[in-house]
């Protein structure tokens, strides 16, 4: 679970105690396991993603409007040619959740060596041929394995599916 999900696992915890004292061992009391890369999900705008705080990214909008949600989210203004700071770009992070680690640690690379822009990320944050392109050392690499945020999230639920964390 994540870490803002713990206090409805500790209410799970005390009616399954108050079931199995009240009636003998029935129930299993769940043990609390957070996912460090759930921890967090950035939304668009850098704060906790939630749909009460509108910064969420619906995946499933079509082309051209997911593409404008995600082209709008926030960054500094660092100039193409300087280096970036990885781990406070929203969009790296957003990156680490559909990626898989080597393409994370590509894109990570990008931005600190300077020359890669924040548009370059996020175009391969959707998944764009563009993006990926230009983030690859030899320019131009086929990548099957694109790591549009619609194909990672569907490859990761396809994995907690088959792996739940409890």
């Amino acid at each position: 679970v994540g870490k803002d999900q713990l206090q409805h696992l500790e209410m799970t915890r005390d009616i399954a105690h108050s079931i199995n004292h009240r009636y003998g061992n029935v129930l299993v009391v769940p043990e609390p396991k957070v996912a460090e890369e759930a921890m967090l999900i950035p939304g668009t705008d850098g704060q906790k993603m939630s749909k009460s705080y509108g910064n969420f990214i619906d995946i499933f909008l079509p082309e051209k409007e997911l593409k404008k949600v995600v082209m709008g989210i926030l960054t500094d203004s660092t100039p193409l040619e300087s280096p970036k700071d990885a781990e406070s770009c929203v969009v790296y992070q957003l990156f680490r959740c559909v990626g898989s680690p080597e393409q994370a640690l590509q894109m990570r690379n990008n931005l600190q060596a300077g020359g890669y822009g924040y548009g370059h990320a996020k175009s391969e944050l959707l998944g764009d041929e563009e993006g990926r392109s230009r983030g690859q050392a030899g320019g131009g690499e086929d990548d099957a394995d694109g790591a549009g945020m619609r194909d990672g999230a569907v490859d990761r639920g396809g994995c907690a599916a088959e792996d739940p964390v409890v």
